[in-house]
């Protein structure tokens, strides 16, 4: 079964899936810190349908490219979720760092610079970020980390887009 996704060149839900729980069950073993982060294109529905489906790809592209590399830098992992979503694993990784990664994502996002006209959140595609960092339980599964990202991201949407919101249930 291949691994990387076949429009953008990198890891796949598949993919995703598996190290996600591997990494998961290594932070658990470790009692060590672990954030995931889910990677949303604001309004690209709108800009397939302002520009066109081969624009949207070519798109896709850029930013797979872009959260592979700054995903790589914090010694993580960048997936395609599905559709216009993206997942990152950050095994060992602190609040901070975490924050800070996904600040990077956004912001290298929005420096791409690609032309968005009808998107309410600003004149170039940029996207929406949900981090979640925790240290796993003995009793949980890394569906936990997932469904906190996911919070992480719906409140990033709400708040008005092209921003990050961090959840972080061991810093309360």
């Amino acid at each position: 079964m291949l691994s990387l996704d076949g429009l953008t060149g990198i890891a796949n839900r598949r993919s995703f899936d598996e190290r996600l729980v591997h990494e998961w069950e290594r932070a658990k073993r470790h009692k060590a810190p672990f954030a995931v982060m889910m990677v949303d294109i604001d309004a690209f529905k709108r800009f397939n349908d302002t520009y066109g489906h081969q624009c949207g790809d070519d798109c896709l592209r850029q930013i797979a490219l872009s959260l592979k590399q700054t995903a790589e830098q914090y010694g993580g992992t960048a997936a395609r979720y599905g559709g216009e979503e993206f997942a990152v694993i950050l095994p060992r990784t602190s609040p901070s760092e975490a924050a800070a990664a996904a600040e990077a994502i956004r912001a290298n996002v929005e420096r791409l610079a690609i032309p968005h006209g009808s998107s309410p959140a600003a004149c170039v595609v940029t996207v929406s970020v949900g981090a979640a960092v925790t240290v796993p339980q003995p009793n949980e599964g890394a569906q936990t980390v997932l469904s906190l990202a996911d919070q992480a991201l719906y409140r990033a949407k709400q708040n008005g887009r092209n921003r990050t919101e961090v959840a972080c249930p061991i810093c309360e």
